[in-house]
């Protein structure tokens, strides 16, 4: 590619959406370059990019901004804004950033918004700064997005954005609230080396923000993309049952199933080893009783319907059966009543 000489390029975009596109059209094999601009004063100041299309690379390298719009702008290739400081209100929104983007050390001093831009390609904002409000509503992120390092003094929105990589805000700084009201992270399968420490963040900033719905949502992703890096072997075995029984302590449904299926097939069993195997009632009602232990009476009930259904002595299995029985149950009331507090939480 041929670097093209800085002033055409510049003219081209002082003369507006329609001459720059025609520009840009015809050298998109070019790179734009508007590197150490100025567009704060002089012929250049506040340029107003909306609706240009950026066919080739495009550098705004330490370039300077009063007000800077791109809204509905496309760039087509990779975009670099490393150093460039905004000093006065950025807009980049509905902007289409098809291939790699980079911000790095990019200064924001006013407010910043990205609503429902989509980004195509990988997106860095490492180190960057942000002084006022920074809004990623309904933003696509469609590939590897990170903000480590990053600074933001002023409140943040992922309301309704769209991850479909888990972003990286390790090592971030947030002095105000940050939300992420309806945003959707997709789970990455298979999970890479990483991952989980990404979700801890976000886990942590959902805590901060007092978000528990996606405080549990990232901390489910967190234990899953530990599996195979963090965890190993036999130890993958309690994940899974967690996983399995109660979706990491997310559902009422799983667990309250599983005792079900526990209740009525181990009082099938005590029925089947019962004096009155044709009466599946006694047998659903012993398991039940050993199912809620805790519940006052159920012992002198235990004991009676022992009495109804066995001759004399309990077999030795059936005993091995209320242990076994009495192990899921404890541990099955657990998870639902778990899923109970999480869901309800203050």
């Amino acid at each position: 590619m041929v670097d093209i000489f800085k002033y055409e390029a510049l003219e081209a975009a002082r003369q507006g959406m329609a001459v720059w596109n025609a520009w840009s059209k015809q050298h998109a094999d070019s790179i734009a370059d508007f590197s150490d601009t100025d567009f704060t004063q002089g012929k250049y100041a506040h340029i107003d990019f909306s609706d240009f299309v950026f066919n080739g690379p495009v550098y705004f390298d330490r370039a300077r901004f009063g007000k800077a719009v791109f809204d509905r702008a496309i760039f087509q290739s990779t975009a670099t804004f490393e150093r460039t400081l905004f000093e006065e209100e950025a807009s980049f929104k509905n902007a289409k950033f098809n291939k790699r983007c980079d911000f790095l050390r990019a200064r924001f001093n006013d407010d910043i918004g990205f609503q429902d831009a989509v980004f195509g390609d990988d997106a860095l904002f490492l180190e960057t700064s942000y002084s006022m409000h920074l809004s990623l509503s309904g933003t696509s992120f469609k590939a590897d997005v990170t903000f480590l390092g990053a600074t933001f003094l002023g409140s943040v929105s992922f309301e309704g954005s769209d991850f479909e990589i888990v972003p990286d805000l390790c090592r971030s700084e947030f002095r105000k609230h940050v939300t992420f009201d309806s945003a959707n992270v997709t789970y990455r399968t298979p999970a890479k080396k990483g991952d989980a420490a990404k979700y801890r963040r976000l886990k942590e900033l959902a805590v901060l923000s007092r978000d528990h719905d996606k405080e549990h949502e990232f901390f489910a992703y967190e234990l899953m993309s530990k599996r195979g890096h963090e965890v190993r072997g036999l130890e993958l075995v309690p994940s899974y049952i967690y996983e399995l029984s109660s979706d990491f302590g997310r559902s009422l449904r799983r667990p309250f199933g599983l005792l079900v299926l526990v209740w009525f097939a181990f009082g099938f069993a005590y029925t089947v080893y019962s004096e009155k195997a044709w009466e599946i009632g006694g047998g659903l009602l012993y398991s039940l009783n050993i199912l809620f232990s805790f519940v006052p009476g159920s012992l002198n009930r235990t004991k009676a319907i022992e009495g109804q259904i066995f001759s004399g002595t309990v077999p030795n299995l059936v005993n091995f059966l209320t242990i076994l029985e009495g192990v899921f149950g404890i541990a099955l009331i657990f998870l639902f009543v778990l899923a109970i507090r999480n869901r309800f939480r203050v």
